[in-house]
């Protein structure tokens, strides 16, 4: 890892530690904000940050903490880096619909004749198979018939057709560790669909770990498309009471009613590669004491 220069677009819950790992590994990381507030709270945990948006909302002041006088100045740092993983969430639950353009411009920065950009990273989801049955991988054809498929599948298209020398998309799985725990992911009295459907799921700690390995093993993981998802596929059922049982003690309530057939996402690339997974099985992960991560 060192030697690398990496921007981390976005530091929430997966692109915080995501930089601190690079960062300890060795790696000259710059993470962004989205205001000067919050470039003085990743400062103070140790990290370079810079205050740069896609949409200027005006949070970043014109004499700012980072030391840049303006957007461009901004921009410059930001895609001066060799690699730029991008950890913004689509937040379609919320009503926004502009993801794809939003990817579409980070690309159409980080393709431009100023960039130093050799390898670009989308985290992606899963979800972009919803509407498929049965065992899924990254060469199925996807049903693009919701809205929800529609936006991720035209953002990863504006990674995928980039000519960024690498530019590649993780889908990553259901997303669990640190302050997410499954046992907390349906509230009292919420009986749980599907059952007898599997889980796809993911833990932060593989999914920072096989970003570095993308980022590593670049010459040779060269795959557009990368399932991040953890190899074991549980059922929901086993799954939610081994989970609901630490967090609460009880079991929760299943609906035995067949709404759907489920997907098994399988990360088949990762396995041609022999990445390590630190939790093959997630169900290894639901222990007492892993309440808050």
């Amino acid at each position: 890892m060192k030697n690398k220069s990496i921007t981390i677009i976005g530091a929430g819950w997966l692109g915080l530690p995501l930089a601190q790992h690079l960062k300890a590994n060795g790696a000259d990381v710059l993470v962004t904000a989205t205001s000067d507030e919050n470039v003085k709270v990743l400062a103070g945990k140790g990290l370079t940050a810079v205050c740069y948006q896609v949409k200027p909302e005006n949070n970043c002041a014109n004499d700012p903490v980072d030391g840049l006088m303006n957007a461009q100045s901004r921009k410059s740092r930001v895609f001066a880096s060799d690699v730029v993983v991008v950890c913004i969430p689509p937040r379609i639950r919320h009503g926004q619909t502009d993801y794809p353009n939003i990817i579409a411009q980070l690309v159409k920065d980080a393709s431009s004749v100023k960039s130093q950009v050799k390898q670009f990273i989308l985290c992606s989801s899963t979800a972009v198979y919803n509407g498929l049955a049965a065992a899924v991988d990254e060469t199925s054809e996807l049903n693009l018939t919701t809205e929800k498929t529609k936006i991720l599948a035209q953002a990863e298209q504006q990674v995928l057709r980039s000519s960024i020398p690498l530019s590649q998309v993780i889908r990553l799985g259901g997303l669990i560790g640190p302050n997410r725990h499954p046992g907390k992911f349906f509230r009292a009295g919420r009986v749980i669909p599907n059952p007898d459907s599997v889980i796809n799921f993911i833990h932060q700690a593989d999914v920072i770990g096989i970003i570095g390995f993308m980022i590593e093993n670049c010459a040779t993981l060269t795959a557009d498309i990368i399932n991040a998802v953890a190899p074991a596929h549980p059922s929901r059922r086993e799954f939610y009471q081994a989970a609901h049982r630490v967090v609460n003690g009880d079991c929760p309530e299943f609906s035995e009613q067949v709404e759907q057939q489920g997907k098994r996402v399988e990360p088949n690339v990762l396995l041609r590669q022999n990445y390590p997974f630190q939790y093959r099985d997630v169900m290894a992960w639901l222990q007492p004491g892993n309440e808050q991560g």
